[in-house]
């Protein structure tokens, strides 16, 4: 079937698509260093050997079910300092996308921080943003998703994953769902050109996962109860403890333990 572009300026007009591959994300950013690549370059895979998550996690998807995606975006409009609010863009754009897909059914789709995408209670998307900066600013960045299409089977990730198709009972055209996701992120990516980093980061805090309720978390395995308020404009996680305390995490200072 030949290529159909989505219906975008240029998000996804330019789709690389690939068998098999280690991870799209590592692909992409070599090509990025080598080549002349196109902004909105989309570089799909059937399979990823060694996908890659969030602080160095693998992401586990089964071969030709699900959208494992990496596309080259060149904000260099953007601040290095303000680098979260690309992740903030992607990740409306997946909830959006997932929230389309799932509109007959009753489910809440929230942004598990920073950017996991959720559908009630387990995970359905992934997202890996990576920046290439040059001379303090910014000169690509690759943004790397991995979407639970059309997988019914998680083995012992059953209890914490989920896909779109389980969720609905549809069986999906992972081609359409992609120039859905490329339309969404163009929208949202276009509103961070604009300038318009209030009303992204007002529509992220509204997804938030847990915001406003209490919940179980770990610091250096050290274990307490807090509220999640927002994030702040540098992307960091603000908790509430019990105790009245206000807090700040990194990506990797804190866990959450539900």
């Amino acid at each position: 079937m030949p290529d159909q572009p989505p219906e975008t300026l240029f998000t996804g007009r330019h789709h690389i698509r690939l068998e098999e591959v280690p991870s799209t994300n590592t692909f992409a950013l070599d090509l990025v260093r080598s080549t002349p690549v196109t902004e909105g370059t989309v570089v799909s895979a059937q399979h990823q050997t060694a996908g890659r998550g969030q602080r160095g996690n693998d992401w586990q998807s089964a071969p030709g079910e699900n959208l494992t995606v990496s596309i080259v975006l060149r904000p260099v409009f953007l601040a290095p300092a303000a680098q979260f609010d690309l992740t903030r863009a992607v990740a409306l754009a997946v909830a959006e996308t997932v929230e389309n897909a799932c509109k007959s059914a009753e489910v809440k789709i929230s942004v598990k921080w920073p950017n996991d995408i959720y559908i009630n209670q387990r995970k359905v998307a992934g997202i890996l943003v990576e920046n290439i900066l040059g001379n303090n600013r910014f000169v690509a960045a690759v943004t790397g998703i991995g979407l639970n299409v059309n997988q019914i089977q998680f083995g012992v990730l059953g209890n914490k994953a989920t896909s779109l198709r389980l969720v609905t009972g549809t069986q999906f055209d992972n081609d359409l769902l992609l120039g859905q996701l490329c339309s969404y992120l163009e929208k949202y990516y276009l509103m961070l050109r604009a300038g318009k980093t209030d009303e992204l980061r007002t529509l992220y805090e509204s997804k938030l996962y847990l915001r406003g309720t209490e919940s179980g978390y770990s610091e250096k395995g050290l274990l307490f109860r807090g509220t999640l308020t927002g994030t702040s404009a540098e992307g960091l996680l603000q908790i509430t403890t019990a105790a009245g305390e206000e807090r700040s995490f990194s990506f990797k200072e804190v866990v959450f333990e539900g």
